[in-house]
């Protein structure tokens, strides 16, 4: 019952959205604000408070984090692989299909759960997790850039690209957030308490943005690519990690975590990096709401399932 309480509010945003939209209240411009406002302002403070308030020699586990660093790694390259070697699409939107099946939202999704069921031990696991995917998100939109680049020689493409990349917030953010936390330098608790007023953003802006994409007509027209991302996803993505944390042996609120990690939606922030780059958002944002609907049911069960083998 608690895991989809935490899901339910998620569809109920984006249906928000989706009405907002239907009655002509929220136009392109809405969206587009929206978008603008996680991306720069309510994702770097979730990264900021994140990495800054963690200890970063309590949360590092190293076979826990390899872990679900193979797991994304291992859908992402077999679906690359597949959409642009063998289906011939386009290596931008192969990177989009890539992220949308080998990325779920850790931090939103999947930290409520785990402290749920660990307390502070899943805040722990969560926060790693994250850290990881602080390290994954760059490079990968480093390959973005790379792409959508091409036209330029090599060098100017290379350097263009890193340029680009160094100054995206996100990875401007996870920066600064590293150098304070190994400084330990002190930030003022009323920023602190200022960048947590931010951070609650992210959930309504992304879930309300996806819904009101999705009421024009986006939803209506799912193709079978977006159904099949989906449940790569939301139910094999899920296996993988259970097959990853018996070879690794993991303890059980590191297992636990990485299959409920693993079973959480599609991360939120990727919706908001293929509007900002025009590319594939209709269909993440189609990912963002049906993986929801499926973690509805998945999720319970793989973590009910995970909870059993390591009992």
């Amino acid at each position: 019952m608690n895991m989809l309480l935490v899901i339910l509010p998620l569809l109920l945003l984006g249906l928000t959205g989706w009405i907002g939209s239907a009655k002509g209240k929220f136009d392109d411009n809405f969206e587009l604000t929206l978008n603008f406002l996680v991306f720069f302002i309510a994702l770097p403070s979730v990264v900021f408070l994140s990495i800054t308030q963690s200890n970063l020699h309590q949360v590092i586990n190293l076979s826990f984090g390899l872990s679900y660093l193979l797991s994304v790694f291992i859908v992402y390259v077999v679906v690359i692989i597949l959409s642009f070697k063998v289906m011939k699409i386009s290596l931008s939107k192969s990177i989009f299909i890539s992220m949308n099946s080998s990325l779920s939202n850790s931090g939103l999704i999947g930290m409520p759960i785990l402290i749920i069921l660990f307390g502070h031990g899943g805040t722990i696991a969560a926060v790693q997790v994250m850290l990881v995917s602080s390290i994954i998100i760059p490079f990968l939109l480093i390959s973005i850039e790379y792409a959508v680049s091409k036209n330029k020689s090599d060098e100017k493409m290379i350097l263009s690209t890193f340029k680009k990349t160094l100054f995206q917030p996100f990875i401007f953010c996870v920066v600064i957030s590293l150098i304070v936390n190994v400084s330990n330098m002190h930030v003022p608790s009323f920023f602190i308490k200022y960048l947590s007023y931010l951070s609650v953003l992210i959930i309504p802006c992304s879930f309300i943005a996806a819904g009101s994409r999705l009421q024009k007509n986006y939803f209506k027209n799912i193709g079978i690519e977006t159904i099949v991302v989906s449940i790569i996803n939301s139910v094999i993505k899920p296996l993988l990690a259970i097959f990853l944390a018996l070879i690794f042996g993991l303890p059980k609120v590191y297992a636990v975590s990485l299959v409920v990690i693993s079973s959480a939606p599609v991360s939120s922030s990727i919706y908001v990096i293929a509007s900002r780059y025009n590319i594939y958002k209709e269909e993440s944002a189609n990912t963002l709401l049906i993986t929801s609907l499926l973690a509805v049911f998945f999720l319970p069960l793989y973590s009910a399932i995970a909870m059993y083998l390591w009992s």
